[in-house]
């Protein structure tokens, strides 16, 4: 068929699928049953089957829910899955009936646009079909930050929520502190849009709740819920420089510290780039309100110096208030 020419197809089903009310395409058939289906006779190439690729799938659960995968491939760091292993996947997410679509370079996931992962033609393919979830409700964005702490540390020092309409709708929002005080609100008809609120004052510690409840125009009612909380326990994270030189028998040193503004059971830990925790400095242990120091001896806990690369060092706090955390990276390098 050349460029330009103009097709008439028609498909025949057999039988007629008088009771379908939608209907994709798209394969092999992945898994059935909650079984894998592979190998397949669908007619598939072996070069589309079994090498690594981007690839893309959908499935559904047991209770009715959608899983959409993207699975990333054919670069330096991801060299992406076989169909079986895409197969796996699907299982171990729950999926019952699951299938496959196009991989390669059009394997591509977005929300509320923003693509989510990473094409491997370094932006999005223009393509010709995709699978689209449409939501019609208010939809609330995670709140910035999950754990709010403004104790002058710079870190997490002012919230920022918002809420989203497709259609206009009559809006409640309301913004309810600890122990279910309603400390902000906006009530009325709202255009389609973006709303966002930045909460103003002081915070008291403890969960918060950002409910909006809407009505659309056709009567249909839609509600958003997110949480966070705000804790001050933890502060003011400091490491003694941004370079560790390791070396194979001395090692190194980094020094870090921090504040706790009270009593908490306090673990840090250092992660490797992939977020795997390589030494362990504290374990959940008791500390008292006031500044803690530590350090870091460039090695993991078999005692051997890490590799060359970032590592990231995390501070965890947790007491009856709830848990804070907080995070700095360090560049670590090899020497003799």
């Amino acid at each position: 068929a050349a460029p330009g020419l103009s097709l008439a197809v028609r498909l025949a089903l057999t039988p007629w699928w008088d009771g379908v009310a939608d209907a994709i395409g798209g394969g092999p058939e992945l898994v059935r049953g909650g079984k894998i289906t592979l190998p397949t006779d669908e007619d598939f190439s072996s070069s589309q089957l079994e090498p690594r690729h981007p690839r893309t799938a959908v499935g559904q659960r047991r209770d009715g829910r959608i899983v959409l995968v993207a699975v990333d491939g054919r670069q330096s760091w991801s060299a992406g899955v076989d169909l079986r292993d895409l197969a796996r996947e699907l299982v171990r997410r729950g999926v019952v009936t699951g299938m496959a679509f196009d991989g390669g370079g059009g394997t591509a996931i977005a929300f509320d646009g923003r693509v989510l992962n990473t094409p491997s033609d370094g932006a999005e393919r223009q393509i010709s079909d995709a699978l689209m979830v449409l939501y019609y409700g208010v939809y609330a964005p995670l709140p910035r930050f999950p754990v709010l702490s403004p104790n002058g540390d710079g870190v997490a020092e002012a919230q920022q929520l918002a809420y989203k309409l497709v259609r206009a709708s009559k809006v409640n929002a309301r913004l309810i502190g600890p122990g279910g005080r309603v400390v902000w609100s906006d009530k009325g008809e709202k255009e389609a849009g973006v709303y966002p609120i930045a909460p103003e004052g002081e915070l008291r510690e403890g969960t918060w709740e950002w409910v909006v409840t809407a009505v659309d125009e056709d009567g249909r009612e839609s509600r958003a819920e997110r949480r966070f909380s705000v804790n001050n326990t933890l502060g003011f994270l400091t490491l003694s420089g941004e370079t560790l030189k390791v070396t194979r028998k001395g090692g190194g040193t980094l020094r870090l510290s921090f504040e706790l503004a009270r009593e908490a059971r306090v673990s840090v830990t250092v992660q490797d780039h992939l977020g795997r925790v390589v030494r362990t400095i504290l374990a959940r242990t008791p500390r008292a309100a006031g500044a803690v120091a530590a350090a870091w001896n460039g090695r993991d806990d078999h005692g051997r110096a890490v590799r060359a690369g970032m590592y990231t060092v995390r501070v965890r706090a947790a007491n009856e208030i709830g848990v804070a955390d907080l995070a700095a990276t360090v560049r670590v390098k090899r020497g003799r």
